[in-house]
């Protein structure tokens, strides 16, 4: 409960602080600084594990383009026209293919679109920027998927082996590691150091919030996001039975989130869960001898009883309720 409640505290002085710099940043006139843009015909990308290739991305039409003002703001365009993403562990089979479009029709829009505007505002302290996106935005055309459960792991890991989990639970750590260092203090220190103890547990000692803040690396802090709606085929292959699933339509409502303290990974990891919970509605909304989406009559893997419907639900999308 005291964690959080220090957590509740820490988002609420971010989001306090954020708005305040950024309404600083309102009365100061605003010029084109810096424009960078770039171009790639056509590229190829590899992922790689232990030196060893597994993702193999094409691209075609790669277009980024990044406008630098003088308020230390700027705002971030990528469009790709074409790409696909091939399986390296899968070759041969159908799970080769992980993203395509999904109508064989010739379509125009961009397979991806992303625009962002942001801004730097000081941190609690004079040495720390925050990078604050005004607004964050990604568009997807309806598309084909086919993923194993191995190369998920793997790109996951790949994206965000470096990114630690929020800076939320990084203060309610650093919380607990101070704690520590000051008991070590009182059993070799002395008569002051029980003064010391009782000041840095004091819930009013203002210098004790502002350093929890600086525990915080580098925060982004995300006023709005948006990820369109998602319309997809989407197979999975797992060692599971239970976990597996073919040719199964989702149309999936778009993702919008306000006032998001974190970085990439928990950005990824809400849309992910967005995704897991608006699918649980529409896969399982018909329970009996076979699971079918009413749009497509799609089957899901072969005849299962609700029994087995129950347990393939937690698998796939953990115990959840609502």
């Amino acid at each position: 409960m005291c964690i959080r409640d220090s957590q509740r505290r820490v988002h609420g002085r971010v989001v306090n602080h954020i708005t305040t710099k950024l309404e600083e940043k309102r009365q100061l006139l605003t010029a084109k600084k810096t424009q960078v843009e770039f171009r790639i015909q056509s590229g190829n990308l590899f992922l790689t594990e232990q030196e060893k290739p597994f993702l193999h991305v094409h691209l075609n039409e790669f277009n980024f383009s990044q406008v630098f003002y003088h308020d230390d703001s700027g705002k971030n365009d990528l469009q790709i026209k074409a790409f696909g993403i091939k399986n390296l562990d899968e070759i041969g089979n159908e799970y080769e293919s992980i993203l395509s479009r999904y109508t064989a029709e010739v379509d125009e829009s961009n397979m991806f679109t992303m625009r962002n505007y942001y801004i730097y505002v000081p941190g609690l302290t004079q040495d720390t920027r925050w990078k604050v996106f005004q607004h964050y935005e990604i568009k997807i055309p309806a598309l084909t998927i086919r993923l194993t459960e191995d190369i998920y792991t793997k790109f996951y890991n790949f994206l965000f082996w470096e990114q630690d989990d929020d800076p939320e639970q990084q203060v309610s750590r650093s919380r607990k590691a101070s704690g520590h260092a000051a008991t070590k203090k009182k059993d070799g220190g002395g008569g002051k150091s029980a003064e010391k103890k009782e000041k840095t547990t004091g819930e009013e000692e203002s210098p004790n919030r502002k350093s929890e803040m600086n525990q915080i690396n580098a925060p982004s802090f995300y006023r709005s996001i948006r990820i369109g709606d998602l319309k997809a085929s989407f197979s999975y292959k797992s060692k599971s039975r239970l976990k597996r699933l073919k040719d199964i339509r989702l149309a999936i409502d778009p993702f919008v989130s306000y006032s998001t303290l974190g970085n990439n990974k928990i950005v990824f990891d809400e849309f992910v869960k967005h995704v897991k919970k608006r699918a649980l509605k529409l896969v399982f909304s018909i329970v009996g001898q076979k699971i079918g989406i009413s749009s497509g009559d799609i089957v899901i893997g072969e005849e299962i009883d609700a029994k087995d419907t129950e347990k393939k639900r937690k698998l796939l999308f953990g115990d959840q309720t609502s």
